[in-house]
Formats: C-alpha cells, structure tokens, sequence
C-alpha cells in the first residue's frame, strides 16, 4: 500500500521545492495559494490514506 502513496508523495516534494523558491513569490504570486491549497489537499490525502492503512494492519494482527 505505501508504494501507492508514491504519485502523491512524489508530487509534494515538487510542489514543497516550489514554494521554496523566492522566485515564484515575486515572479508569479497568484499561484502560490494554489500550490499551498494543493499541499494541503496532498497532506490530508496521504493523512486519510495512512489512517486507513494503520487501520487495516491492526484489524490484520487481530485476526491472526
């Protein structure tokens, strides 16, 4: 499951090295809220996904 992660792991680490960039902050202003809106979307994706996950493997060892 952690691998299926990987597109939107992938995809924060570019949109956190934008946002990191001073030259997006005064070359094109207007896109930094949708970069910081679209991190957070990413962050409670990957947030929700991993509850599921923690969720799944702890009812697995109960089963077992």
């Amino acid at each position: 499951m952690p691998e299926a992660n990987a597109p939107l792991e992938s995809e924060q680490v570019l949109v956190t090295a934008q946002l990191g960039d001073p030259a997006l902050y005064r070359d094109e202003p207007g896109r930094v809220q949708a970069l910081q809106a679209r991190y957070t979307e990413i962050e409670a994706d990957l947030m929700r996904k991993l509850a599921r996950w923690e969720a799944l493997e702890a009812r697995q060892g109960k089963e077992s």
